[in-house]
């Protein structure tokens, strides 16, 4: 990521509520952290400070250790979340975050506009996490998909769209020896992070792709890049049982080196193709940055990354709709409330383009060309930042415009009860104290009313 500068606060201000507020925008997420949202934050805040915008910075913790990995912008952050002093918060948070967040973190304020740039990767969003959604003042799309995800499930929430940047360092070089790759394979790399699902992200579809297409031929290699292994969760037996399907194969090998952000790019310019055949994306940054660097992408045709891919620009692979049943609990039916469903991509598909890509080079220069190419005209549209010059007038018109307070109080009020549903105890406690509220009513009917008809 280029080199950022700072940035002078604009003089005007912006009235809303009851204060005046100096124009410019509060960050909130996981902005130094060693996961994708966190890649995703500090591509935005380098385009704010590129359009000018005055910037402060809340930096939340993650946990698992994978907190303060990337420092670049540490000094526009603050220690308390209180103190950040311009108009608009724009949290950058995975929506499973959301009900802690908003009863734990965030200060009840009205004197802000609260925009959400929330990373979900399906169509169904269970009832706690819809009532935080709900208390955002806009929400703000990173992809076409996610856009509709939202749109199509909140009121009284407005909606617009980011084109998302994608900053990579001028100083990228292929390096194979770095990472003992050979100069005589094709080399097909797959990334992922357990946290994200196994399921979901499905790098074991990218596996048998592979060895579909390639039977014994030594001439191919698969890179496996995990991401964060020691934070695998709930995903661990999984990844254990991934490692173990790989280790049988000596031409894959499972890369879980912690890397700066500068080195992950190197790998992926090492590399020959990049393959994703995930079950869904809400953006799929990995893909956007395997693109960038001319990279040919094999990829699911679902989901966000279809807003900036198409069948130009990358090799994209069929599939059918499957329901959804991921590793995590936030991917299983019972969390979710309700049937949905996520692309399953055809290993065959996948496995055809493996084996046209490793034979013909001029094929991947072309594509790899092609997709740097879209990729630069995206950038290029994404630091335009419309969504700021959106999120400013939004602002403005919060001084005038009737404000769903009431509503929003219901949210908060459900989501609290939502989030924190009697335990066993506090309902034992009721029966008794029900029980005992009874037994005294009935004793005072006894006493002053049931014995005038006693015989």
């Amino acid at each position: 990521m280029k080199a950022h500068r700072a940035t002078e606060p604009a003089p005007n201000t912006v009235a809303s509520g009851a204060k005046r507020r100096q124009f410019g925008v509060n960050v909130i997420g996981y902005v130094s952290a060693n996961i994708g949202i966190a890649v995703s934050a500090r591509h935005l805040v380098q385009l704010l400070l590129d359009r000018n915008c005055p910037v402060a910075i809340f930096d939340m913790d993650p946990g698992l250790g994978r907190g303060k990995h990337d420092l670049s912008f540490d000094r526009f952050a603050l220690q308390r979340i209180e103190d950040l002093p311009y108009s608009i918060n724009l949290v950058i948070l995975p929506a499973a975050t959301l009900p802690h967040f908003f009863l734990n973190v965030l200060p009840r304020s009205s004197d802000r506009l609260n925009a959400g740039l929330i990373y979900w990767e399906i169509s169904a969003i269970p009832r706690l996490w819809k009532e935080a959604l709900h208390l955002f003042d806009v929400m703000v799309a990173p992809s076409n998909y996610i856009r509709s995800v939202f749109e199509a499930q909140l009121s009284g929430v407005r909606h617009i769209s980011l084109t998302h940047p994608i900053y990579c360092p001028d100083d990228i070089r292929p390096s194979r020896a770095r990472f003992g790759l050979s100069n005589d394979e094709v080399v097909f790399i797959t990334s992922f992070e357990p946290a994200g699902d196994l399921q979901r992200k499905n790098p074991l579809a990218a596996v048998q792709a592979f060895q579909t297409a390639f039977g014994s031929d030594a001439r191919a290699r698969l890179v496996v890049k995990v991401n964060n292994s020691n934070a695998a969760g709930e995903g661990r037996s999984l990844l254990e049982r991934l490692k173990q399907y790989c280790a049988t194969d000596s031409r894959i090998s499972i890369n879980e080196e912690k890397l700066s952000y500068t080195d992950v790019l190197t790998l992926y310019s090492s590399c020959d193709v990049f393959v994703s055949l995930h079950r869904s994306e809400g953006l799929g940054l990995g893909l956007m940055e395997a693109m960038t660097l001319g990279r040919p992408v094999i990829a699911t045709a679902w989901s966000g990354n279809m807003t900036y891919m198409n069948y130009t620009n990358s090799c994209l692979v069929r599939y059918k709709l499957i329901a959804v049943e991921g590793a995590l609990s936030v991917y299983k039916r019972r969390f979710l409330e309700k049937d949905t469903v996520w692309a399953d991509p055809d290993i065959e598909d996948a496995a055809l383009w493996m084996k046209r890509l490793a034979n013909d080079r001029a094929l991947r220069v072309a594509v790899g060309a092609k997709a740097a190419a879209d990729i630069a005209s995206f950038h290029k549209e994404a630091c335009r930042a419309t969504f700021l010059d959106e999120l400013r007038a939004i602002s403005e018109q919060q001084a005038f415009l009737p404000k769903w307070t009431e509503s929003k109080r219901e949210h908060r009020d459900t989501l609290q009860r939502l989030a924190h549903p009697p335990t066993k105890e506090r309902i034992d406690a009721m029966v008794r104290a029900f029980g005992r509220a009874r037994a005294k009513t009935h004793r005072l009917l006894d006493r002053y009313v049931l014995w005038r008809f006693r015989a």
